[in-house]
């Protein structure tokens, strides 16, 4: 092969291969040109492909960065912000700014106090997470759809980290409604987040009871039989106890004390958060709607749409009367031992919820509405709604299973 025959191969050809290198640049054909070299030609090809996976490599390694860091926290309905106290920072301070970065150490410092604008502290199974899925739905709120309980376990640098990685430029918040029966966690935000607003729900004793017993029933919680806690009530069913924690009234008054009891000696010092108190059944009230808004510092009021399943007394029937229990599911084959509480057989239970209620009922009016930083929405009709908590909620729900049967038939 010679030399020019060389040349045109080298020019023509789509790719050279080891083979044919050997063959193209043997000592009798090897080319001297260096414009038509085969090894050039080789070398630039090599040098072609390697540039082709570099940039694939860097255009992967940027594609992953940008995923990474422009996630952003959304949510699903919107509410805009006119409460300067709550007005959330243009620019988000850096993390080391409150949190150590070797020990971990949360500086109780201006920039901390920035990161919960509010909290749902309390009471298990009064509406919260209810409250918490509407709140979630707002664009310009941004809280965590699960109950977080760093407080509880002493972990104030994950709460702080946990708030951080919310989006700063809205009002953030988080759901944890047995904070408020622990002093781990109450001291933790008169600490760090003492202008955090507290969120605090309750309801009557009666159904509050129930509600809770079935919910854990339902978790497969080992509980004993719901007749034997006649004479020994929980004490999540002291609403009374439990906020009294807050520290907003004086117990030195002998009244009062009577009222608490035993947790007159579990006061903590007094909370420097304002508080806003509910009972479960304001919730589609337009005012509460109104009030809860305005205290959250809100232009699009806070508004709850349609009214959820666990509110509906005629759903509720259908579980409990009739004989018509729900079936168990794969989650929980306890669902079906969930107790019905308007039964005879639980009347003692109800009696006692009910005399509890009543004292919790006298000191919330008597004493807890008097602090100056505690806001309930209408207070007449929230104050009515305390004083039926002496009356058994069994009768109305009768009324209305009877009233349905005879529908029916």
């Amino acid at each position: 092969m010679t030399s020019s025959t060389t040349r045109s191969y080298a020019n023509s050809m789509e790719y050279v291969n080891e083979s044919e290198y050997d063959a193209l640049t043997d000592s009798s054909s090897r080319s001297t040109s260096p414009a038509f070299s085969v090894s050039d030609r080789l070398e630039r090809r090599r040098q072609k492909r390697t540039n082709v996976l570099l940039i694939g490599v860097v255009s992967l390694v940027g594609m992953l960065l940008v995923l990474q860091y422009s996630t952003v926290v959304t949510s699903e309905t919107s509410t805009t912000i006119t409460s300067p106290k709550l007005s959330p920072s243009p620019e988000q301070e850096p993390l080391s700014s409150f949190i150590h970065p070797t020990n971990g150490t949360v500086y109780a410092n201006d920039h901390v106090r920035k990161l919960i604008d509010f909290a749902i502290v309390g009471n298990a199974k009064c509406g919260t997470t209810f409250l918490q899925q509407r709140l979630g739905r707002n664009p310009d709120i941004s809280m965590y759809k699960h109950e977080l309980r760093y407080l509880q376990h002493r972990d104030v640098a994950g709460m702080a980290q946990a708030m951080y990685d919310l989006d700063h430029t809205k009002l953030r918040g988080f759901k944890c409604p047995n904070d408020l029966g622990r002093r781990v966690s109450l001291d933790a935000l008169r600490t760090y987040w003492p202008d955090t607003k507290l969120i605090v729900g309750v309801r009557h004793p009666v159904s509050h009871f129930e509600s809770w017993y079935n919910y854990f029933t339902r978790k497969n919680r080992t509980l004993a039989p719901a007749i034997q806690m006649t004479n020994n009530l929980p004490d999540f069913s002291m609403f009374h106890g439990r906020l009294s924690m807050l520290g907003k009234t004086n117990t030195r008054d002998p009244d009062e004390a009577t009222l608490l009891n035993h947790y007159r000696d579990q006061q903590l010092p007094r909370m420097p958060n304002p508080v806003f108190l509910y009972e479960i059944t304001q919730m589609f009230d337009p005012q509460f709607q109104n009030d809860f808004s305005e205290y959250l510092g809100l232009k699009t009021p806070f508004r709850t749409e349609d009214e959820p399943p666990q509110f509906s007394y005629r759903r509720r029937m259908k579980r409990y009367f009739k004989g018509k229990k729900a079936k168990p599911t794969r989650v929980s084959p306890n669902y079906n031992f969930a107790i019905d509480v308007c039964e005879d057989q639980y009347i003692e239970l109800r009696k006692n919820l009910m005399e509890n209620g009543g004292r919790a009922a006298k000191w919330i009016k008597d004493y807890f509405l008097k602090a100056s930083d505690v806001t309930v929405s209408n207070q007449t009709h929230f104050l009515t709604l305390l004083d039926t908590w002496t009356i058994d909620p069994c009768i109305k729900r009768k009324a209305i299973a009877a009233k349905a049967s005879s529908k029916r038939q």
